[in-house]
């Protein structure tokens, strides 16, 4: 299109046609990372669970064996009267996280726990823990758990077992917040005030003026960039492509898609971002805004429910970064060739290791203590 677009910056514009333009520009930018992060899914996911996941299931099995370890040498050589606090702590926290990890079927974790802690692992405690998973999913998607069955099966089995119940389930709770939205909602208008059905009036009104102006905004460009019009044949193709492209965005109501076309098209003087009247840019302004929010709140939603993976494998731009893939699982691999050369090192110079452990353990204690202590504060 690059004979047909003309543009013109002489004329200074105000503030509210700057927000106009800018808002546009963000809107697409942030498009494009929406886009982004949902191509980067498809290949991430994938590639975690070929990847990365067996990685991850052996450094789990490596910390295992250094509990073990660490276990196996307090026996041998002792842990001291001062030391013992600190040490069984540290033990019984690192062996139920593990078992959970393990679904608590590790019958040898389970004895060092009871050691250690002086509680056995029994169906109770495994049950509360499976409790609180069942009572997530009920709070957050309206399904209802077992937890004695979610116990005895683990996760993934389940839920593949309860597939088909569980999103029957989903599907009813959602048709169920819809009702109560629309009962709540049939509530609130029993109850609106004078100032409210004003504003709703107000905002019927506004929806009316886009109807217009989208129309508007797609006769004058139909009337500009009509191919019949044109005689040099080249002239003719682009601009039949313009049609083409206006149609498009005015029949699927894609109103930000004809305001991008009219900035894009329309010249200076032609009711284009630099010479549109204040009430209809301000009226812009604020659908801009809300799509912008709603496109940056699918963005967060994405993000929060992917168990922190942008940090690990995005960029900025929310594309999936090969590098930073490749620094994640070398992280890992180094864990693990770092936990097998410790415990390699545990034989050599027994003492000494136990001494440098005992001095991890205490520090993660205290920290522990200290951040349990702080986030009670703030309660």
């Amino acid at each position: 299109m690059g004979q047909i677009v003309k543009k013109s910056t002489e004329k200074k514009k105000s503030k509210i046609q700057l927000r106009y333009e800018s808002l546009l520009k963000n809107i697409e930018s942030e498009k494009v990372r929406m886009q982004n992060l949902e191509e980067g899914m498809r290949i991430a996911f994938p590639r975690i669970q070929t990847e990365i996941r067996p990685l991850i299931n052996e450094r789990q099995s490596a910390f295992r064996k250094r509990i073990l370890r660490l276990d196996a040498v307090a026996d041998e050589i002792g842990v001291g009267k001062f030391n013992r606090e600190w040490f069984d702590q540290y033990m019984s926290d690192e062996i139920f996280e593990l078992l959970s990890d393990y679904e608590f079927k590790d019958e040898e974790l389970k004895t060092l726990y009871q050691k250690y802690s002086g509680e056995v692992i029994d169906k109770n405690i495994i049950k509360n823990q499976y409790t609180e998973i069942a009572e997530m999913f009920r709070e957050q998607i309206g399904i209802e758990i077992d937890p004695e069955e979610l116990a005895e099966k683990g996760i993934e089995e389940y839920f593949k077992d309860n597939a088909e119940t569980l999103r029957q389930q989903a599907e009813e709770y959602n048709e169920k917040l819809t009702e109560e939205e629309r009962l709540r909602q049939e509530i609130a208008d029993k109850k609106k005030t004078a100032k409210q059905l004003n504003a709703e009036a107000k905002r019927a009104e506004e929806e009316k003026l886009l109807e217009q102006d989208a129309k508007s905004i797609y006769m004058r460009l139909i009337k500009k960039y009509h191919p019949d019009l044109e005689q040099n044949e080249e002239l003719k193709q682009e601009k039949t492509l313009i049609v083409q492209s206006v149609t498009k965005a005015y029949q699927e109501n894609d109103f930000l898609g004809l305001l991008k076309l009219q900035v894009e098209l329309l010249e200076e003087g032609e009711t284009d971002a630099s010479s549109l009247a204040e009430d209809m840019l301000a009226r812009y302004n604020k659908i801009l805004q809300k799509q912008l929010n709603e496109i940056q709140t699918q963005i967060m939603q994405i993000k929060m429910s992917s168990d922190d993976l942008m940090e690990n494998f995005f960029d900025s731009n929310m594309k999936f970064n090969e590098k930073k893939f490749k620094k994640y699982k070398k992280e890992i691999q180094d864990d693990i060739i770092n936990i097998e050369d410790e415990l390699r090192d545990s034989y050599k110079r027994t003492k000494g290791w136990f001494k440098e452990w005992m001095k991890i353990i205490k520090d993660s204690v205290q920290e522990s203590i200290f951040m349990n202590v702080f986030s009670s504060m703030f309660k």
